[in-house]
């Protein structure tokens, strides 16, 4: 299967959003597509039923710089100087394309757990996370952060978030939006725009967990990122 694969920007938020709905509404006259987002500067993006200002400070994030935009798919709030955010896009009648929603989640699933292993060098093996009834009424008043949390079908690492991601089907076939966790965003930069401090930095150390370590450069951020996107292409485009 012939593959079209996408390095957007850098660029902000909303162009890579926009791109995205856009490939989706064309996707039935296009090969399948792996977009792997570049960003231009301090970003976020958050799913398409959060209310982002009610979490976070508007004028804040302007004076500070952070773009932001709705994803078309469903989740929580995401920032993007810290992970490897990606789309896949098949058409409806792609023969990956399950007309189950967990079948969806498994394919993708199977193809970034082995991106994992492979860039652990074999030391990491990602599972599905289901939730229990306990984790769920532990869940009900988290804030709405993607790595603050993990939810079921997520990827997780001795039960710590390190991927996920959230689906939109149409007639034309489907968008998948999903992240890998690289290193922890500071506290300083995620305390700039919050509405509520709270223990929303604490939330996102104790769940997720990160491929980096936190105390890693600028080059070696990069460096992991940029083998990351060489991975995804190796596996998801055979």
């Amino acid at each position: 299967m012939t593959w079209r694969i996408v390095l957007n920007g850098p660029t902000t938020p909303e162009v890579n959003m926009n791109e995205d709905m856009k490939a989706l509404e064309t996707i039935q006259i296009s090969p399948p597509t792996l977009t792997l987002y570049r960003w231009a500067g301090e970003c976020a993006t958050y799913g398409h039923f959060i209310d982002f200002s009610k979490y976070i400070d508007l004028n804040r994030a302007d004076e500070f710089g952070l773009k932001h935009a709705k994803r078309p798919t469903g989740g929580g709030i995401m920032f993007h100087q810290c992970d490897l955010a990606f789309s896949v896009i098949y058409p409806i009648r792609g023969v990956n394309l399950y007309q189950n929603t967990v079948e969806n989640y498994t394919f993708i699933n199977n193809k970034i757990t082995k991106v994992i292993e492979l860039f652990s060098a074999g030391t990491l093996s990602p599972k599905v996370y289901i939730p229990s009834e306990i984790d769920d009424k532990e869940n009900e008043n988290a804030h709405p952060f993607c790595m603050a949390k993990p939810t079921i079908y997520d990827l997780v690492i001795d039960g710590r978030k390190v991927a996920g991601g959230a689906q939109r089907r149409t007639k034309f076939g489907l968008l998948y939006q999903g992240s890998i966790s690289l290193t922890m965003p500071s506290r300083a930069f995620l305390f700039q725009f919050l509405k509520e401090d709270g223990d929303i930095a604490e939330s996102i150390e104790s769940n997720s967990y990160f491929l980096v370590n936190d105390i890693c450069t600028s080059s070696q951020l990069n460096k992991a990122r940029v083998r990351l996107q060489q991975l995804m292409i190796s596996i998801f485009c055979v």
